[in-house]
């Protein structure tokens, strides 16, 4: 259990002072379900025999862990008069361990009022309530002004070693994690080619083997009610040449090229919605080249759409232009 900060800074006074520093650790015991705590027997008897004082408690809350989701916590209390409370504490979802609540008893109470158990709603996702909350009694007026001294540096506390464990691959999160290693200029995580997704109508990964049957295949086709849209290679056309993601297809002249069979599934309807996309390394040359494309010739009247790299007259190599038209207009 992490100790508050106003006991650290407490072994640290002198007697005459310590003795309004004086505090007790509560003791919580698993209670009959992972959202209930029950707080062992407790009195103040070695404060009075010690100090010759009755003790003047104030109880603090703290979390041992991060809270992820909000909730409320009910501490029951039990006094001369019976049960009474509970006393209740919001947390917002959230906060971090080492935070801590100052428990408001009703007023009249004294020492002889004393912690029974302790309810959160909702339960721990995960180990139970005794073991993510603590209770503390401040005894004495030093100990609660330190306690108000001390409270931010228990969350700073808990924020400084959350922080140092991020240099570890078990305890790193969010963007620490993917830091991790990015010093080795290594990635993480090896690229991979795309997978299937329902609203895909063709998906081509161009790493066909030589004398593959189809030539290339439409991954689609691999899956369930789906039929493949699997094209063939003519001209000179390099398979298993260096690509991103393994083998790729090379296109070594003007006349090499894959042609899929004509489908209306290809079709992009008036007021729809479309992706084209592929990965292609253009070679410097300064002609305009064909991508992925409906029809063969961009500057066709006829309908369908094309997406091309060049210059396209600008001077500047490179370009990606896609262009799509009804027969009738064409707009790029």
């Amino acid at each position: 259990m992490s100790t508050l900060a106003a006991v650290r800074m407490a072994r640290h006074l002198t007697a005459p002072f310590g003795r309004g520093a004086d505090s007790l650790a509560l003791t919580l015991l698993p209670g009959s379900d992972a959202a209930t705590a029950t707080v062992a027997p407790y009195d103040f008897a070695d404060h009075r025999a010690t100090f010759g004082h009755p003790a003047e408690p104030v109880y603090v809350l703290a979390l041992v862990r991060d809270c992820e989701h909000a909730t409320v916590v009910d501490v029951g209390l039990a006094g001369p008069g019976g049960a009474a409370g509970p006393v209740s504490v919001t947390v917002p979802a959230g906060t971090r361990a080492g935070t801590s609540y100052v428990l408001r008893l009703p007023a009249g109470t004294s020492e002889a009022t004393t912690l029974t158990r302790l309810v959160t709603t909702p339960a721990p996702a995960d180990g139970s309530a005794a073991e993510r909350w603590s209770l503390t009694a401040l005894l004495g007026t030093t100990g609660k002004l330190l306690w108000a001294l001390g409270a931010e540096r228990d969350q700073l506390r808990h924020h400084l070693a959350r922080t140092l464990a991020q240099r570890r691959l078990s305890k790193a999160t969010g963007a620490s994690l993917d830091l991790i290693g990015a010093d080795l200029g290594v990635p993480r995580f090896p690229p991979l080619p795309y997978g299937y997704d329902e609203h895909v109508v063709a998906l081509y990964h161009l790493d066909d083997k030589a004398g593959a049957a189809p030539q290339v295949e439409d991954l689609t086709g691999r899956y369930p009610g789906r039929t493949g849209h699997h094209g063939t290679i003519a001209g000179p056309v390099l398979p298993g040449s260096p690509g991103r993601y393994g083998r790729a297809f090379q296109f070594t002249g003007p006349a090499a090229v894959v042609t899929v069979p004509s489908s209306p599934d290809f079709d992009i309807g008036p007021a729809a919605d479309a992706t084209v996309e592929c990965f292609v390394r253009p070679d410097p040359a300064p002609s305009d080249g064909l991508l992925l494309t409906r029809h063969p010739d961009p500057a066709s009247t006829r309908a369908g759409w094309v997406l091309g790299t060049g210059d396209f007259g600008r001077g500047l190599p490179g370009n990606l232009r896609f262009a799509e038209g009804d027969g009738a207009t064409t707009v790029e």
